[in-house]
C-alpha cells in the first residue's frame, strides 16, 4: 500500500511539472501575441494619420483597413467600408481582367495600373494609380 501511494504521488508531481511546463509556454505565447497586437494597432494608428488615401484587403477583395484619407477621398467611413468588397464598394472600373490583374499580383508581388472608382456621392475620382502589394505571412 505505501508502494502505490509513493508510486501515485510521483506521478502526481511529474504530472503537475508537466502541466505548470505548458501553462508556462501557453502564457508566453499569450504575451508575445498581445506585444504583437500592440504593435499592429500603433501601426494602424500611424496609417491613420497619414493625408494619403490608404486601403487594405485580402486576396478576396474584402478591405481590411481603410484610413481617415480613405474615408475622405471616398465618402463612406471605416465602419462601413470595412469587410465590403473593394471593387464592388468603389465601382471599380478595371483596365483590363481583374483575373488577369489578379494573376500578376500573385506571379510579381504586385500590380500598378491606372483605375477610375466613385466615391459615396456618385461621381468619379479622377484616374488614379495604385500599388498593390502582396506579403505571405
Amino acid at each position: 500500500m505505501q508502494q502505490l501511494n509513493a508510486e501515485l504521488e510521483q506521478r502526481v508531481v511529474e504530472r503537475t511539472a508537466q502541466l505548470k511546463e505548458t501553462n508556462d509556454r501557453l502564457l508566453k505565447t499569450v504575451i508575445e501575441q498581445q506585444q504583437t497586437q500592440l504593435i499592429l494597432l500603433e501601426q494602424a494608428q500611424l496609417l491613420d494619420l497619414a493625408h494619403d488615401t490608404i486601403i487594405t484587403r485580402d486576396l478576396n477583395g474584402a478591405i481590411n483597413f481603410w484610413n481617415k484619407g480613405a474615408e475622405y477621398m471616398y465618402g463612406w467611413k471605416q465602419a462601413e467600408a470595412v469587410g465590403q468588397i473593394s471593387y464592388t464598394l468603389l465601382k471599380t472600373q478595371f483596365p483590363q481582367p481583374l483575373p488577369k490583374i489578379a494573376a500578376e499580383l500573385l506571379e510579381k508581388g504586385y500590380w500598378e495600373g491606372e483605375l477610375n472608382q466613385f466615391r459615396r456621392a456618385g461621381w468619379s475620382t479622377h484616374q488614379c494609380r495604385q500599388s498593390l502589394g502582396f506579403t505571405h505571412r
